[in-house]
């Protein structure tokens, strides 16, 4: 796989420098072209969902969130071992800089933070925060 799975030039993961931190955001889209959700409440409010906000409007954006999604429901191992080797690159470059690495699995989707165990358990030293609609 030969993509970026973490980014950091949102405005909110930027913002985090300052607090120090190099803050990475994985965004996928909340539902798939094959009907797959990622994100349970989907059909729900999906005319409101932040995939949409900023630069989610744009077609490259909503492009690579798809075939991010696609990709990591075809083979979640495989997504996920790529995620873990970027998640590694993040820690190095965060500790380069004097900062700590943090990461949020679900920027715009609503996956099981389980789904992203064994990485949490890879990386002990990175601050996992999440966001979800669910109770």
């Amino acid at each position: 796989m030969n993509r970026t799975l973490i980014s950091h030039d949102n405005p909110k993961a930027a913002k985090s420098t300052s607090y120090g931190y190099l803050n990475g955001i994985h965004y996928l889209a909340p539902h798939t072209l094959s009907g797959r959700n990622l994100c349970p409440w989907a059909k729900n409010c999906i005319k409101i969902c932040l995939n949409l906000s900023g630069k989610g409007v744009l077609d490259s954006v909503q492009q690579s969130r798809l075939a991010k999604s696609e990709a990591f429901q075809a083979d979640p191992e495989s997504y996920l071992a790529e995620l873990s080797r970027q998640l590694s690159a993040m820690e190095r470059k965060a500790s380069a800089e004097g900062l700590k690495a943090a990461f949020r699995f679900n920027g715009t989707s609503d996956v099981s933070k389980e789904r992203f165990k064994t990485l949490m358990e890879r990386h002990p030293e990175v601050r996992w925060y999440d966001y979800t609609k669910s109770y």
